[in-house]
């Protein structure tokens, strides 16, 4: 948060808060733009015998897979295809119940189909929420090499706010450069497994 006032300049027009709510807000858009492991969590979640929808952990943002931590489907399967909630509401009226074997996230809720016909406990991957930064010393939950385009974005939004565009559309252009060249978690990972590092 000091590096981004510094970059912006002394002001006495923005308080601490605000300037505390615009870098939340640009983690939360770094987070959603490059997403990477280090906001990657994995809760197991019991599904109740005939009910369709298991809530989601308080921190979570987008889902990366499910599946069955016991059972099997006929063909060895514990993974879960994800689906829309509109697939899962026309498929058989919602009426089947045997072992999920798809799922759709909608209002906080994770929707199984078929819907369970015995307990479940279903282990859930999905990227959470990054922590909101309350100090003015603090740094942002995201790995390290992402602090400078959560600096970026923070300008971007502080400027803007200061009617300043020449130098938002300036902050905006060295966000968008720098999140355009960090390497997506998927890429990474797939580097990782091929040469042992």
């Amino acid at each position: 948060m000091s590096q981004a006032t510094a970059m912006v300049g002394t002001r006495l027009d923005l308080t601490p808060s605000q300037v505390s709510f615009y870098v939340n807000m640009a983690i939360l858009d770094v987070a959603k733009s490059a997403p990477h492991g280090a906001l990657e969590s994995v809760d197991t979640l019991s599904a109740i015998t005939s009910r369709a929808t298991v809530p989601l952990p308080t921190d979570y943002l987008a889902p990366i897979a499910c599946s069955t931590v016991s059972s099997f489907d006929s063909f060895g399967n514990r993974l879960l295809r994800e689906g829309s909630i509109h697939e899962i509401d026309n498929a058989s009226e919602g009426t089947a119940e045997n072992r999920p074997n798809r799922y759709a996230v909608f209002n906080r809720n994770l929707f199984l189909y078929p819907t369970p016909a015995s307990p479940h406990s279903l282990t859930f991957r999905y990227r959470a929420v990054p922590a909101d930064i309350t100090a003015l010393t603090s740094a942002p939950s995201l790995s390290t090499e992402l602090h400078p385009a959560v600096l970026f974005k923070t300008a971007e939004y502080l400027f803007g706010i200061t009617l300043d565009g020449e130098r938002e559309a300036f902050a905006r252009n060295r966000y968008l450069s720098y999140i355009q060249a960090v390497p997506p978690t998927e890429q990474l990972r797939y580097l990782s497994e091929r040469t042992g590092r």
